[in-house]
This record gives structure tokens, sequence and C-alpha cells, in this order.
């Protein structure tokens, strides 16, 4: 480990002993570095006071970056698939190490909530596969398609005036018929709301109608979940179903926008408009080609021909820059993949781990401890 403060030059030196040659160097990582440890024969994991991890790939010179402490890591361990680590922030956090040996298909076109599907298309049809490539589920192609939150139901429309409900797991089927047409509908909270003429229809994953709610507002709007309507034209409007007003944006011309369970996202001249909870305006120094959000929505993605910046509402985390062009974005919960077309003219998807899966995060009285690492 290489630790230069007078010319910030912080790095990890791969050296084989026998031969007294350098292997491989992992450069530029940022701040200085806490700890470094051997994980097996191929990989190292380091920990920096920028509160970052790093676990690098000695033989293919890859790195995945774990992001998510908010102050120095002092070190980290891996045991199988799971990095443990500590920091000043007062957390212990162990993470799940996903592999992207995986070979998925560059034509990807989404992942599900939790991400353990993906959704292709071909010869008019949606297929539905898992991680490793198995096809689950093929329907008829439609733009209008959700999961519901634990991944177990698949929503599509099918028809100007009925829904089928399909499970991932069983060979369970359902079908939602309504008497007018379907202008929208989202799957939230283990319901699924329908918009049609002048109401809110909601049912449950077997397609019984539970309850239903008058609105007062057609016109452009859409159901954004079991409270809101939102309308996202020259202008963004989002009002509760009874008619009330919360929030209207009209600053700058609207070119592109999304809208997923409880968030949206909306690509302006020069900034990136998410809303969650509340607005948060990105501004972004180049030019945007492309917006989109990991599947749970509590990630932002922007990017252009050679770069694609993410953020955790309005601060950015990590660039990733490649020397391909960027034809395409799609995300997990955990994963950017980039679309790129090689020399060869062959397109392949190039996985970025943004957020590894935090599975067990102990608070407590860490913060004591920490300090007493740090002392010691």
């Amino acid at each position: 480990t290489v630790n230069d403060n007078f010319h910030f030059n912080f790095q990890v030196i791969i050296w084989d002993f026998k031969q007294n040659k350098v292997i491989t160097k992992f450069k530029d990582l940022g701040s200085w570095i806490n700890s470094s440890h051997f994980v097996g024969e191929n990989q190292v994991l380091c920990s920096t006071k920028e509160g970052k991890i790093f676990l690098f790939d000695i033989k293919k010179s890859d790195k995945k970056i774990l992001l998510g402490h908010t102050a120095e890591v002092f070190d980290a361990i891996k045991i199988k698939d799971k990095v443990t680590s500590v920091s000043a922030d007062g957390t212990i956090r162990i993470w799940k190490i996903y592999n992207d040996d995986k070979k998925l298909p560059a034509n990807i076109i989404s992942f599900s909530k939790t991400g353990k599907y993906y959704v292709t298309a071909k010869d008019n049809q949606l297929i539905i596969s898992n991680l490793l490539g198995k096809e689950i589920l093929k329907i008829t192609e439609t733009n209008s398609y959700d999961f519901s939150d634990n991944d177990k139901f698949f929503v599509a429309e099918t028809s100007p005036k009925s829904l089928q409900i399909k499970s991932l797991e069983s060979t369970e089927n359902y079908k939602i018929q309504t008497d007018d047409d379907i202008h929208d509908f989202q799957v939230y909270d283990k319901k699924i709301y329908v918009h049609v003429s002048g109401k809110i229809l909601i049912y449950d994953f077997n397609g019984n109608l539970k309850n239903s709610e008058n609105i007062t507002e057609d016109d452009g709007f859409v159901v954004w979940n079991k409270e809101y309507l939102l309308k996202i034209s020259d202008n963004i409007v989002l009002k509760t179903i009874g008619g009330t007003t919360v929030f209207d944006y009209n600053k700058s011309v609207i070119k592109n926008y999304l809208i997923g369970n409880n968030y949206f996202v909306v690509q302006t001249a020069n900034s990136i408009l998410y809303y969650r909870e509340n607005p948060v305006e990105i501004s972004v120094k180049y030019p945007v080609e492309y917006i989109g959000t990991t599947t749970d929505g509590k990630m932002v993605y922007a990017g252009s021909s050679n770069i694609c910046s993410v953020y955790d509402r309005g601060n950015k985390l990590v660039d990733f820059k490649t020397n391909y062009r960027i034809n395409g974005v799609v995300a997990s919960q955990t994963t950017v993949y980039l679309k790129v077309t090689k020399n060869n003219g062959k397109t392949v998807l190039i996985p970025k781990i943004i957020s590894p899966e935090i599975i067990l995060k102990y608070v407590n009285e860490l913060k004591l401890y920490g300090n007493l690492y740090q002392n010691f």
C-alpha cells in the first residue's frame, strides 16, 4: 500500500517477491488507505479514510467499489461472498457481494423490483428470465407492465380493458377486467391501482376489487401511488386523489421523465429533478442524454456518450467512464449496466456495482469502539 499525502498518491501495488517485479497497480484510490488484505490469491480488499471500500481483482485488473459508509472505514474483511466493514460513522456493515460475471444479454429492457428477474423482448413477446438465464414467463409484448414489490407477481396490460396477473413462483394466473378503458396502472404496497375514467380501482393480486376512489381530475394525470396523481407535460403537477395540489413545478423545459413507485425523475435543460418525499434538483455539468434509477428508485443515474453519473438523492456517488459509446443503461438495485458497442461491433453489458446489498447493520455503541480503534 502506498500513501503519499504530499503527491496525493494513494495506490495498491501487487508484487511478485520471487521474481522481484510488479504484477499490477491499482491507482487513484482518492484518500488514505487504512487497510489492505489479500482475499485468496486473486483479490485484494482495501478500506479508505474517505469512506470507500475497494475489492480488486488481480487477474482482471478490475475493481468493485462498496459505497454506503458516510465516514472513514477503519477496516474491512471478506469471507466467502460477504464483506464486513467497520467505520467511524458508527456502523458495522455486512455486504453481500454479487458475482457480476453472469453473462446477461445485451437486450435487457429492465429489471424487476428486487433484481431477481430481467425482461427482454423477442418476436413480439416479453420474456421474463431469472439471473441464470432461465425463462420464467412469456407474454405478448406490451409497454405497460410492472412487478410486485417482492417480485412474486408480474402484471401486464394485455388489452385496453384488461390486466394479466401472473405468478413468477407458481402457475397462478389471474385477470382484471374493467368496464372502461384503462388509462394507466401502478403496482404499489401489495395492491394494484388501476386508473379508469374518474376513478382509481384498487385490486389485490388475485384480481379481486377491494376498493375504489373517485378522482376530481383526469386530463393528463396518472396514478402515482395510493394517495397521489401525477401530471407531467409542460410542467409537473402532483395532486392528492381528492384534488389538492401538493407540488407544482414549471421552472424549466422538460425533456424527458420517468415515473416509478413513489418517485419520479425529470430531465430538464441542465439539471435533473428527483422527487421522492421531497424535490431535489441535481445539477449536471455535461449534456444529459439519458436518465434512470435503480429498481428501488433510491439512486438516480444520468449520462452522455461515455460517462454515467450515479447520485444518491442530490449527492453524486460515482462517475463511470468508458472508452466505448454508451448506447443505453439499465439498473438493478445494486448495479448499473452500461450497454456499449465494442470495436468488433458486438454490443455487451458492462456491470458497475454501485451499492452492494447491506444485509446487516449494527449501530448501537459502535462510535465509542470506533474512537478507541482509531486511538490505537
